[in-house]
């Protein structure tokens, strides 16, 4: 998929439910990124850190941007995934971030494998073409198809690193 498919600015309303916002209203503390999977309580929560730099953000001051990222996998909301959340400590940061993954071509068997792994890491077991093309959502020529590409990797990192 062309990265330039994506608009700059994928949501000009704010981030839908569910992802950070910046003033604490609608969508703040709720879904994925609060707690774990079935509602599980929220860990402590710790200071953001920015992405570009490292350093430590007060908490408030945070900048967030949402981008396309087709290895960005949700660990259990599969609506989360090809969506990355960047956090900042300033403007300059935040563009410089984005303009890095807005470069990122997007690859959508990279995303397929990563919805095949953790198809896979659900269930625990092996699983057929059909099981697997059911459990992540995808139909049998992209499962084969994120095979392929995950194995094309394995065999590239082998020959360079042995």
């Amino acid at each position: 998929m062309d990265r330039d498919a994506f608009p700059g600015d994928e949501f000009p309303d704010g981030f839908p439910d569910g992802f950070p916002d910046d003033d604490g209203g609608e969508g703040a503390g709720e879904g994925p990124f609060e707690g774990g999977p079935e509602g599980e309580p929220a860990e402590e929560e710790l200071p953001e850190l920015c992405d570009q730099c490292g350093s430590l953000i007060d908490p408030g001051e945070e900048l967030f941007a949402l981008v396309p990222d087709s290895s960005a996998l949700h660990a259990w909301d599969p609506d989360f995934d090809g969506k990355r959340v960047l956090t900042a400590c300033s403007i300059d940061h935040l563009a410089e971030l984005v303009d890095q993954y807005r470069r990122r071509p997007f690859v959508v068997e990279e995303q397929w494998a990563g919805k095949v792994c953790r198809a896979l890491e659900q269930h625990g077991e092996p699983l057929n073409i059909d099981a697997l093309a059911h459990a992540s959502g995808l139909s049998a020529d992209q499962v084969d198809r994120a095979v392929d590409w995950h194995n094309e990797r394995a065999r590239r990192w082998r020959k360079r690193f042995g």
